[in-house]
């Protein structure tokens, strides 16, 4: 049952768990058939990833794509830090910028 991100979801994949908002309310229930209308509602309360199942997932990118997009990404923000390198504030935002980036493509 691999977890995706709302914005990998796709209609018609199927939910293998309920989904909950924040106060535990049922906003949808397992074995779902996600639709437009229900991915409204996952968006509007802002649910962040649910559990898919069912051949509809999205593949997994190879460890060359990943490489090559965080390389695309780290060159991207280095170009837009490059004038402030030597600013303590902005070195650190820009590490923690990549780190994020990092962790993200990694979920």
């Amino acid at each position: 049952m691999p977890v995706i991100k709302i914005s990998e979801v796709k209609e018609g994949m199927v939910l293998a768990d309920d989904v909950l908002n924040e106060r535990g309310q049922l906003l949808l229930r397992q074995e779902t058939e996600l639709t437009a209308r229900s991915l409204k509602i996952l968006k509007s309360w802002r649910v962040g990833k649910i559990n898919v199942r069912g051949k509809e997932t999205l593949p997994q990118k190879s460890e060359q794509e990943v490489k090559k997009e965080i390389s695309e990404y780290i060159a991207s923000l280095d170009q837009i830090f490059s004038q402030h390198k030597k600013d303590a504030f902005m070195s650190e935002l820009f590490r923690v910028s990549v780190k994020q980036f990092k962790e993200s493509i990694a979920e």
